[in-house]
């Protein structure tokens, strides 16, 4: 690595446990929409990346949703962030249990707005519970599933 990308990565891990931590504090959708949007403008700032959302007019200003969008890379879940700035709807990203125990994201994760997905799990009462919780409470749900290869069968 050079000294410009452990500078970069010194910093991310810096900005995200940070506004971890702040979201920790923040119990209302509201204010960690607010801070969701703000980690996703410093951190694109930082890493020179501007976002152009085209057909702002067309997001919804009401109501609640499943989201689903690509998940190729780690700032996918930002950029939505930023795309749904104009709007009020504030989601839980499902958010697998790798993520809630990372010192990276961790702290990000877990406060920001999650539902926890065990993939392991024989179980899956939880998840689906707290699911069905977060949409009485009149909260959106955003999935990001990963892109598989997929195999090609030969008969």
């Amino acid at each position: 690595m050079t000294l410009k990308q452990i500078t970069a990565a010194i910093y991310a891990l810096y900005l995200t446990n940070k506004f971890g931590y702040k979201l920790k504090y923040s119990p209302l959708a509201e204010d960690k929409k607010a801070l969701r949007i703000e980690y996703a403008e410093a951190l694109f700032g930082f890493l020179k990346i501007e976002v152009k959302l085209i057909g702002q007019e067309k997001l919804p200003q009401n109501g609640q949703y499943l989201l689903i969008s690509n998940h190729r890379t780690i700032i996918d879940s930002m950029l939505i962030e930023i795309a749904s700035k104009g709007s009020p709807i504030f989601g839980h990203w499902i958010a697998k249990k790798e993520l809630h125990k990372s010192p990276f994201f961790g702290a990000f994760v877990r406060n920001g707005g999650s539902v926890l997905l065990d993939r392991d799990s024989k179980n899956m009462s939880g998840f689906f519970k707290q699911i069905k919780s977060d949409i009485k409470k009149g909260v959106s749900i955003f999935v990001f599933p990963k892109e598989h290869e997929t195999k090609q069968v030969q008969n």
